[in-house]
């Protein structure tokens, strides 16, 4: 038995009730203002409200595909970015934040890309790349900055630019050598007196300028002293009085807490953005990164 009008638009959530039964007498006063049609004629044409209906769910039908189709490629996409990933993994490399200098000092790094979106992505995959063939034969962070500023003016077509804070530590000197491109400033907790100091840039951010200038700087560590790296969606994270979270309540944090192990301080600076920001979404993603210095 076929479906009435009434009960095909019902069935494909189009319209209301009410809606439903108008479009259904409209079609009945049209059949009967109209002369009953030959046997094998054509079937009337649609009451406005019917059609109206109709092209609303072809629109409908058509936007469910684009989605489909643009997720597929989503997926394609981030099949082929781990595909990257691996064929150019290092095995001396053991994480993404640390790594091994060529005369074996351990080296940890921060970066952020400017933008957001498949482009931002593919530049940090390019990036950590970058990272695990570059530190492994060098000696130096400015050394591996600079060839990586370079590269990326020449080789990389992105209209964006990437932060990157890279240090190296050197267990003999007991001493932290640091190139900061235009990142976040890393905070140095010193235990012996509770002070704090920012690792300022020293230099600008990579891919902006040719002929950028990447100095060294270096912070002695003593035992119980703490650092802390983080990405700019902390400092300028918004609460509900539209306040940014800032480096002074990021200051604070750490000193109350910098006396705690690496994984508990990270802890803890998360709770307090959260309680900072009061439920209200952050409008960029955070990456924090701890070390203690617990026994040198």
């Amino acid at each position: 038995m076929s479906m009435s009008l009434r009960d095909q638009l019902l069935k494909a959530g189009l319209v209301t009730e009410k809606q439903a039964r108008q479009a259904e007498q409209q079609q009945r006063q049209q059949h009967k203002k109209q002369p009953k049609a030959p046997k094998g004629a054509p079937p009337p044409a649609l009451t406005p409200a019917a059609s109206q209906a109709l092209a609303a769910k072809a629109a409908r039908d058509q936007e469910l595909n684009r989605r489909r189709q643009e997720q597929a490629a989503a997926k394609a996409l981030s099949a082929q970015v781990r595909q990257l990933i691996d064929q150019y993994r290092v095995p001396r490399v053991e994480s993404d934040d640390f790594f091994n200098f060529q005369d074996g000092a351990q080296g940890l790094a921060i970066a952020d890309v400017v933008g957001h979106g498949v482009s931002a992505s593919l530049l940090m995959t390019s990036l950590q790349t970058a990272l695990r063939t570059l530190v492994p034969g060098s000696r130096s962070p400015s050394e591996v900055i600079q060839r990586m500023n370079h590269f990326y003016l020449h080789n990389v077509n992105y209209p964006t630019f990437v932060t990157l804070t890279l240090g190296r530590y050197d267990p003999g000197t007991k001493t932290l050598t640091y190139c900061n491109a235009g990142h976040n400033p890393p905070a140095h907790w010193r235990s012996r007196d509770g002070s704090l100091e920012w690792l300022w840039p020293t230099g600008p951010a990579i891919g902006i300028v040719e002929e950028s200038q990447y100095t060294l700087a270096s912070a002695r560590l003593s035992a119980g002293d703490a650092l802390l790296f983080y990405t700019d969606g902390v400092t300028e994270a918004i609460n509900t009085q539209d306040e940014p979270f800032g480096s002074d309540r990021l200051a604070t944090l750490i000193k109350q807490n910098a006396r705690l192990p690496a994984q508990e301080l990270v802890r803890s600076v998360r709770e307090g953005l959260g309680s900072f920001s009061d439920g209200r979404p952050l409008a960029d993603d955070i990456t924090i990164l701890a070390v203690k210095a617990e026994s040198l």
